[in-house]
C-alpha cells in the first residue's frame, strides 16, 4: 500500500487524522526550513580585479609619448620622442634619433650610429623604476581634481651610480616627486642640486599611455 493511500486513510480515521494532520505539517516545515538554509548557503562570491598600483601599472606600460627637460646650470635642453616596446623613436637639437640597445641618428633613410650627452635610455619606464625601492617617501599631497603628487628621498649615491654608473664619495639626499592622474604616473622629477654637478634636475613627462601600436619608421638594417 502507498503511502498516499495509508495518508488519506489515517485523515478519514478520527482517531489518526489530528496526528496525520500534524505530522504532515511538521513535514511541511522541515521542507521549508531544508529549503531556506540551502538558498542561503548559495551565495554568488563576486569576482574582485585588484587594480594595480601606480608605480606597478608604470611598470607595465608598453608605449606612450615623453618629454625630458634637461635643465643644466648654463642652458635647458628638452627631448621628445615616443616609446614603444623597448625602441624609441625621438628628436634633440633638430635631429632625429632612432633608439634600440644602441643609439642611431636618422639621415633621410639611413642609420647611423651615434650618441649624445644625455642617456635618454635611463628615463624610460622599464629602466627607471629599478630605483624605486630605494625611494623613501616623505610626503603625498591629493588635490580636488584627483591628481596626487608623492615627495620622496633618495640616496645620492643611488642615482649617481644609476645615471653615471659610477660611485660618488659625496653623500647626500636627492629629492623626487611623481605625479599621479587617475592612478597613472605622469610626471618623474629628479632634483640633483645636491650633487654639485652641471646638470641639476631632470623632468620626464609621459603621455598617451599605452595608446601608440607602431613607431611607423622606416628599419631596414641594410640601412644601419
Amino acid at each position: 500500500m502507498s503511502y498516499i493511500k495509508k495518508t488519506k486513510e489515517f485523515l478519514k480515521d478520527p482517531k489518526k487524522k489530528s496526528l496525520t494532520q500534524l505530522a504532515i505539517y511538521g513535514l511541511f516545515f522541515i521542507f521549508v526550513f531544508i529549503l531556506i538554509n540551502s538558498s542561503e548557503n548559495v551565495v554568488d562570491t563576486p569576482i574582485v580585479e585588484e587594480q594595480q598600483t601606480p608605480i606597478e601599472y608604470y611598470d607595465d606600460m608598453t608605449s606612450y609619448d615623453y618629454k625630458i627637460t634637461y635643465t643644466n646650470i648654463d642652458r635647458v635642453d628638452v627631448i621628445e620622442g615616443t616609446y614603444y616596446n623597448n625602441t624609441s623613436l625621438f628628436n634633440y637639437n633638430n635631429l632625429k634619433y632612432y633608439y634600440e640597445d644602441m643609439l642611431y641618428v636618422i639621415n633621410n633613410d639611413s642609420y647611423t650610429l651615434s650618441n649624445i650627452e644625455y642617456d635618454v635610455s635611463k628615463m624610460f619606464n622599464k629602466n627607471l623604476h629599478t630605483i624605486f625601492n630605494s625611494l623613501n617617501e616623505e610626503s603625498k599631497t591629493t588635490y580636488k581634481d584627483g591628481k596626487v603628487i608623492t615627495n620622496y628621498t633618495l640616496d645620492s649615491n643611488i642615482i649617481y651610480k644609476y645615471l653615471y654608473n659610477m660611485e660618488s664619495t659625496y653623500i647626500d639626499l636627492v629629492s623626487v616627486s611623481m605625479t599621479e592622474n587617475n592612478n597613472i604616473i605622469t610626471n618623474i622629477t629628479i632634483d640633483l642640486t645636491n650633487l654639485g654637478l652641471s646638470l641639476n634636475k631632470i623632468e620626464v613627462d609621459y603621455s598617451n599611455i599605452n595608446n601608440i601600436e607602431d613607431l611607423n619608421i622606416y628599419t631596414n638594417e641594410e640601412n644601419i
